[in-house]
């Protein structure tokens, strides 16, 4: 794909920002931070196909990043008070692209959960021993790390087990 075709497909997508919650009280509860969902215009969903597509090389990877900072810096700057949780790919991470994205929004990383998802990705077999080494530099990075939908694809129990040392945050 082109840069131009690249850019076009991008445009289509949009953020969506899911209230995590905490509950205080029977009575009371409060918005600790959100969960930043990608979708498409065109198809009002997870768009999982072109998802894949942009990440599977560091160019595509790269515009598609420049949009979650623009996203990311415009919100910390509006809500000084709320986190973010953003989900990464495993996929994402053989890039260089990504790992400048974290250097670049570091500054918020007290704010800030990268949450990885549970779809394997092709490379595992090769990376499965980076996992770990990712982990621990997301978390030097000053990240929390969370794991997402517990016991499904990649986010196995086993997975969990090797890795809870990393883990800030479990969700089923």
């Amino acid at each position: 794909m082109t840069a131009y075709v690249i850019k076009e497909k991008v445009a289509d997508l949009y953020f969506v920002f899911q209230p995590i919650i905490q509950v205080l009280s029977e009575k009371s509860h409060t918005i600790s931070s959100y969960e930043v969902l990608l979708r498409s215009r065109k198809e009002g969903r997870f768009p999982i196909d072109l998802f894949l597509d942009l990440i599977s090389d560091e160019e595509s990877n790269q515009i598609l990043l420049d949009e979650y900072k623009k996203m990311v810096y415009h919100f910390m700057e509006s809500c000084p008070d709320i986190g973010l949780s953003l989900n990464v790919h495993h996929e994402q991470l053989v890039h260089e692209s990504t790992w400048k994205f974290l250097n670049d929004i570091q500054i918020f990383s007290n704010r800030i959960t990268i949450e990885f998802t549970e779809f394997v990705p092709d490379s595992y077999v090769r990376n499965n021993f980076s996992t770990r080494q990712w982990m621990c530099t997301i978390n030097k990075l000053g990240f929390r790390i969370a794991l997402d939908d517990i016991d499904s694809g990649l986010n196995s129990l086993q997975f969990v087990m090797e890795h809870i040392d990393l883990i800030d945050v479990i969700k089923f």
